[in-house]
């Protein structure tokens, strides 16, 4: 009589000592031929990359590195375009606006406010100032409803991409995300319920999470820091498709692409063998539970009749252990593990397997990310899914750049238990300003109102308001002389052709020093600003810093001119040198390349020997012998000879330079103000009434200068950031029509 396939499974371990399970895997009870575990390096160190390190310089620049300027951007794109199209009378809003408006969002999760209503939140009495003194309640929910992400008249072409009408903006935003951060050596896989009980096709019902429906994100977190380290949506199958085989494989496969030496925990939704096996060859480690109904377990670890309470048993294979442990009567624990290779045990009462100890730390990390991020979420109520996924993504962002700030900043409120909270509302409050500032209307309520004054710069005072310069219009000096962003936009809007008027003042300037072959000695003074030159080198050594000077722009503008009027003289005579490539136009080092190869091999076809001497000279420019260069500009034909001395005032080769650059003011407190700059500037040149240049803040001199001497974007930004002003902000004010802008250039 023959025997049946069960029962042959049953005698094998009595017959050869292992288990087969029903997909054909030999399991061992014993570990002797099952291969150790050694964890290659992974390669990169633990917390923020060296790219987050160098960007970091406060908790809004944390911020910034989530929702860049070009994210901002689109969002600020797409909701003009929506609004100008749905809205009568729209009125565009900007990156202020939509920086105000997440903050706001973010702050009203701060305050466990997200189910109050607006009303509420905006109420004289009962309401929050902070919110009153950003924005009006009508300008907020006016900006929330119309914020989109995309262009719904494009969508059609994307008819098959269920995630499209945010898909452009959560791309952007998720290649950031393993950029900022390295995980440490243990990340978790496990998935995210984005709240949500409106329509939406690939709404999901998970009865375990807290909100039952909602929309379902798979995340890959570190276990150390719950930073979320890449997430991708769950739009469920397409129309009339068949169901995936192996969707759980397929997702874990996708979280840890770039990874090595780590160990990834999951739960039973998406381990399997052929999951380990396929993660062995990445190097990569997994820790799993698993389902009994797997065909790849060994039927004697199914078995829990006759088996004590926290009883253990193990199976192995030459990559693979299989545990299963019995924490009660009638359960059963089955886990699957490719990094623990032998039979350990706790030494606890429950003696627990050390598999399950290390499943119970790592499993958790996306958990606590919902937990942490649910305490204060920006989540409001809403209609349209892709909402609820920007909600989402702002409170990963706030998350993650508490990770980040705190990396950086360990000490940072270490000893408080509400981090998290302050961080939050240091970080609204840092977003708003800039929208404060900027405002016309002063709210009703005496909070809100002494909150939107201290965001202004003070008032100039009778001493300050000096009599316009003569030769000066009216409306050019209050340019010149604005104190508000606000006022600059309304003076360029009602004057613009008032603007060509500054340029004669800049243009004395620049000529007197060229003429009389002088630079004022303001022109001389810069701030210097130590920065380390690798990051973690030792600040108590002075060699580890590199002296950034800034000189004044005015400086700069005139060192401009004389540049490209030098170029202007050698171009047209042709008296640059015939083999010099650097500093020219269709020159570089491509091109001097080229010219050494060709001569290399027409001499080697020549039968000549060639000797090529290369000199690479540390600090090349300290090296120029002044007297050779000046001696060698007198020689060129120019028109004045005052040209030929204004070099030798010049302070790069200027020997009074050298103290002027080393050494500070002894009367100064700080950096030179760019105002004290432009009054010894303008005293030197022989203007007429220097004293009435005078400004508190450098805006002015931004915006006009940028304006009317047409700089580059990279050149404001240089300008903007030497100033100490966020030109992102304001640079929409300063863009002048065309005919203006040749008006200053024949001024």
């Amino acid at each position: 009589m023959q025997s049946t396939g069960s029962e042959e499974a049953e005698r094998e371990p009595e017959e050869t000592g292992r288990w087969r399970s029903r997909s054909g895997l030999l399991w061992s009870p014993s570990h002797e031929e099952t291969l150790r575990w050694i964890p290659p390096p992974t390669g990169l160190t633990p917390g923020p990359t060296h790219y987050a390190l160098a960007r970091i310089t406060s908790i809004i620049s944390t911020m910034d590195l989530f929702l860049t300027e070009e994210v901002i951007q689109m969002v600020m794109g797409m909701t003009n375009l929506h609004g100008r199209r749905t809205v009568q009378d729209w009125k565009d809003v900007d990156e202020t606006d939509i920086r105000a408006t997440i903050e706001l969002l973010l702050l009203s999760g701060v305050f466990r406010s997200r189910s109050e209503s607006l009303q509420s939140l905006w109420d004289e009495e009962t309401g929050r100032p902070i919110f009153r003194a950003t924005m009006s309640r009508g300008q907020f929910s006016r900006i929330l409803a119309n914020l989109r992400f995309d262009d719904k008249l494009n969508r059609r072409r994307r008819r098959g991409d269920k995630f499209a009408p945010i898909r452009a903006l959560w791309d952007k935003w998720t290649e950031r995300l393993p950029m900022l951060f390295n995980p440490g050596w243990d990340v978790c896989v496990d998935e995210q319920l984005v709240a949500f009980k409106g329509r939406c096709s690939f709404r999901q019902y998970m009865p375990m999470k807290p909100a039952k429906y909602g929309l379902k994100i798979r995340t890959l977190c570190d276990v150390a820091t719950s930073y979320a380290w890449r997430m991708q949506p769950y739009t469920g199958k397409a129309a009339g498709a068949a169901a995936e085989v192996g969707q759980g494989k397929r997702v874990v496969l996708d979280m840890v692409e770039g990874l090595q030496g780590h160990t990834v925990t999951c739960d039973n939704l998406f381990s399997s063998s052929s999951l380990a096996e396929e993660l062995l060859k990445r190097k990569v480690a997994l820790v799993s539970t698993i389902r009994k109904c797997k065909p790849e377990l060994p039927p004697a670890l199914l078995e829990t009749r006759g088996r004590a309470v926290t009883s253990s048993g193990f199976a192995f294979t030459r990559t693979q252990s299989a545990v299963s442990y019995v924490p009660k009567r009638g359960k059963l624990v089955l886990l699957l593990s490719t990094k623990h290779r032998e039979p350990e045990l706790s030494t606890g009462a429950k003696a627990k397997p050390v598999v399950i100890l290390d499943y119970n730390r790592c499993k958790g990390a996306v958990d606590n990310l919902d937990k942490v991020v649910g305490t204060y979420s920006s989540r409001r109520k809403s209609r349209r899914w892709p909402m609820a996924i920007f909600n989402h993504i702002l409170d990963i962002s706030a998350w993650n750049s508490l990770v980040l700030w705190t990396a950086v900043q360990p000490e940072w409120n270490k000893q408080r238990p509400d981090r998290r909270r302050l961080f939050l509302v240091k970080l609204g409050k840092a977003l708003v300003t800039p929208h404060m500032s900027r405002r016309c209307a002063i709210p009703r309520t005496p909070v809100a109102a002494l909150m939107v004054e201290s965001c202004r710069p003070p008032p100039a005072t009778e001493e300050e308001a000096q009599p316009v310069p003569e030769g000066v219009s009216r409306k050019v000096w209050e340019l010149v002389n604005a104190m508000h962003q606000d006022e600059v936009a309304v003076i360029i809007k009602e004057e613009k052709t008032s603007l060509p008027s500054l340029v004669p003042l800049i243009s004395a300037i620049i000529h007197s020093s060229l003429t009389t072959g002088t630079v004022p000695t303001s022109f001389k003074t810069a701030a210097i600003t130590p920065i380390l030159k690798k990051t973690g080198a030792d600040p108590s050594n002075f060699n580890n810093f590199r002296p950034i000077s800034n000189l004044p722009f005015i400086s700069k503008i005139l060192e401009k001119t004389v540049a490209s009027q030098l170029h202007s003289h050698l171009t047209h005579n042709n008296l640059y040198e015939q083999f010099q490539s650097g500093f020219r136009p269709l020159h570089s080092t491509e091109t001097a390349l080229l010219k050494i190869t060709n001569d290399l091999l027409v001499a080697a076809d020549s039968g000549l020997l060639t000797i090529l001497i290369l000199l690479d000279l540390s600090a090349a420019f300290d090296t120029i012998c002044h007297t050779t260069l000046l001696t060698r500009l007198s020689s060129i034909e120019t028109p004045q000879k005052s040209i030929l001395i204004w070099p030798k005032d010049f302070p790069p080769w200027s020997k009074s330079c050298v103290s002027t650059f080393s050494e500070s003011k002894p009367e100064a407190e700080t950096h030179l103000r760019g105002s004290d700059a432009i009054r010894q500037i303008a005293k030197e040149c022989g203007a007429k009434h220097p004293e009435t240049l005078s400004s508190t803040k450098l805006r002015k001199q931004i915006s006009t200068l940028s304006t009317v001497l047409n700089l580059k974007d990279h050149e404001m930004d240089v300008l903007a950031n030497f100033l100490g002003h966020d030109i992102r902000v304001h640079r929409q004010y300063y863009r002048l029509p065309e005919g203006t802008l040749e008006l200053a250039k024949i001024a």
